[in-house]
């Protein structure tokens, strides 16, 4: 019997055995292509699927603490899981946005999952997309500190500077010498219309940089937003201050506006944010979906940020 403890991914099945910390040191073979759900009930572990009504305990332990950890182990498991079989997916379109490549895109789809994992949704946090995987999480809520600076930070900084300053892709609201943020925003996403007169204020102190997605509203946005990267300059700004204020505009789109678009679009649902609007700093970080959206907090969170990420 095995004495140590294993949490192997074979395809679309997980094998599991805790072989040094678990009470039987059973081994389980769970099935992942129609979802699994994770608990801690007691000392036991549990998993559940759409295939079975019940739970089935997975492993006993002699402590909560270790059923806890054991939890904490198989949802990092199921993240891999997830991102793997969705990014890997669209690895051959990802490209088409800048040239950010595909490995770059599935590491950094969980840079915020420590800031953002068990924390309730503030009442202002950005319109969500879909339900997450069901995944059970019994991690306690993180504080509000910036996640340290990583090697993949910087490239996604990279990236979203390249978009900018490739005039295709963004819409530039404002320029300012104290920083630089990135926004993911839906003209038709109700967060993202409020969340404008906050781009206004910060606009004053930042740089800001709007990336038009159809997250929210699908064909209407992807039609608004073609529109307004067909424009350029000036003239794009104010298509986008039209758009995000749920006016119609006139006029046919352009075949490289609306290639712009699927493009964000395609970026925007390979990194697999949470909804809209997604706010990236200068510097590649991911503001959390656990502090509100306005302009005072995204001004403190770009201070800390700053702090934390200072060589």
């Amino acid at each position: 019997m095995s004495t140590v403890d294993r949490t192997e991914l074979f395809g679309d099945s997980l094998l599991i055995q805790f072989g040094a910390s678990g009470v039987t040191r059973s081994a389980s073979i769970v099935t992942l292509d129609h979802g699994v759900s994770f608990a801690v009930a007691g000392l036991a572990l549990t998993a559940e699927t759409p295939s079975r009504q019940h739970a089935t305990v997975i492993e006993t332990f002699s402590s909560e603490s270790q059923a806890r950890g054991a939890l904490e182990t198989l949802v990092t498991r199921m993240e891999h899981h997830i991102r793997s079989r969705y990014l890997w997916r669209l690895a051959g379109t990802i490209t088409k946005w800048i040239g950010i490549p595909a490995s770059i895109v599935v590491a950094m789809s969980t840079l915020n999952l420590a800031l953002t994992r068990g924390t309730p949704m503030a009442p202002s946090a950005p319109q969500a997309l879909m339900a997450a995987p069901a995944i059970a999480q019994a991690s306690e809520p993180s504080p509000r500190q910036p996640a340290p600076r990583r090697p993949l930070q910087d490239e996604l900084a990279r990236a979203m500077a390249d978009g900018a300053k490739s005039g295709k892709f963004s819409v530039t609201l404002s320029k300012a010498p104290g920083g630089t943020l990135y926004v993911f925003s839906d003209p038709l996403c109700p967060h993202c219309q409020r969340f404008e007169n906050e781009l206004a204020e910060l606009g004053k102190t930042f740089t800001v940089h709007v990336f038009p997605v159809s997250a929210i509203g699908g064909d209407a946005s992807k039609s608004r937003n073609s529109h307004a990267l067909c424009a350029s300059g000036a003239d794009r700004l104010a298509l986008w201050t039209t758009i995000v204020a749920s006016r119609d505009v006139a006029g046919a789109d352009c075949t490289l506006g609306r290639a712009a678009a699927d493009a964000n679009d395609t970026i925007f649902a390979a990194m697999r944010f949470s909804g809209t609007p997604t706010i990236i700093s200068g510097t590649g970080v991911i503001f959390p979906d656990n502090i509100p959206n306005n302009a005072a907090s995204v001004s403190q969170w770009m201070r800390e940020t700053s702090s934390s990420t200072s060589p």
